[in-house]
């Protein structure tokens, strides 16, 4: 099994103060089965599905990164999307990348 990174990385707030920044299906992977503030929701589970299969298959990262964003989405976490957020929280503090 090999790890791929995302073409971008995602972006999220965790809590009040911290932003998580995602990188490869393995960093996704290890968020959602060691992080992850509810456990069970449909697109949680085809969240950890998908990256299960990306981390034997590269070519199925896409469709991991984006489960991962819908999966984000049912658990009501924030996404950053825009450039401008993502650029200052780079260079931030409270920012964490989940290995």
């Amino acid at each position: 099994m090999s790890d791929t990174p995302f073409p971008h990385p995602i972006t999220f707030k965790f809590g009040k103060s911290r932003t998580i920044i995602i990188r490869t299906v393995r960093n996704a992977l290890n968020f959602l089965e060691n992080h992850w503030p509810e456990v069970g929701g449909d697109l949680y589970v085809a969240a950890r599905q998908y990256c299960l299969e990306a981390l034997v298959d590269c070519r199925r990262a896409a469709a991991a990164r984006h489960a991962f964003v819908d999966a984000l989405g049912e658990a009501g976490l924030e996404t950053a999307f825009e450039f401008g957020f993502m650029a200052a929280t780079a260079f931030g503090r409270n920012q964490d990348t989940v290995r």
